[in-house]
């Protein structure tokens, strides 16, 4: 709010924006039109530069961001391919486990131990252990045995010689 004095030539404003400009006796002070004119121009090219660098900037920003979702899409795809393939191969091996599982029962089954023990003891000599020859452990699947010694031979021949 601008206070005016007739009587005085001073003039006190209020507030922190600029009021138009205005003599002494209230009329405005007019500024030459070439100026106005020449400054309009002078802006009109700048907002033109900074239009066609936001129209770029945006433009690039929307291409990038075009790519980006086109990258995503892209290993969204093919992480799903990935999947799909991880299941085939856990099927196969569940198919091969059972395969596996039945071969080994056929092999369990083809062997006859009680014709291993007769080729034992008429071929090979051997007899039942006796009271106190059996020292029996106890150990779970994920340990191990550390041999210290080597087993005593009781001759070169091997076993397996004297199998058909």
């Amino acid at each position: 709010m601008a206070v005016y004095d007739r009587n005085h030539s001073s003039s006190y404003v209020y507030g922190n924006t600029a009021r138009d400009l205005q003599a002494i006796g209230g009329r405005p002070v007019q500024e030459s039109a070439g100026k106005k004119k020449h400054v309009r121009r002078a802006y009109a090219g700048d907002h033109r530069r900074f239009r066609i660098a936001s129209v770029v900037f945006l433009s690039l920003a929307v291409v990038a961001i075009m790519m980006i979702c086109h990258y995503y899409l892209d290993l969204t795809a093919e992480m799903k391919g990935y999947v799909s393939e991880i299941s085939d191969l856990e099927l196969k091996l569940a198919d091969l486990q059972i395969e596996n599982d039945y071969q080994m029962d056929m092999i369990n089954d083809s062997i006859d131990l009680n014709e291993v023990r007769q080729i034992a003891v008429e071929r090979l000599g051997m007899h039942e252990p006796y009271d106190g020859q059996v020292v029996g452990y106890s150990y779970s699947e994920d340990s191990y045995m550390r041999q210290y010694r080597d087993i005593p031979e009781a001759g070169q021949t091997a076993l397996l010689n004297y199998l058909d």
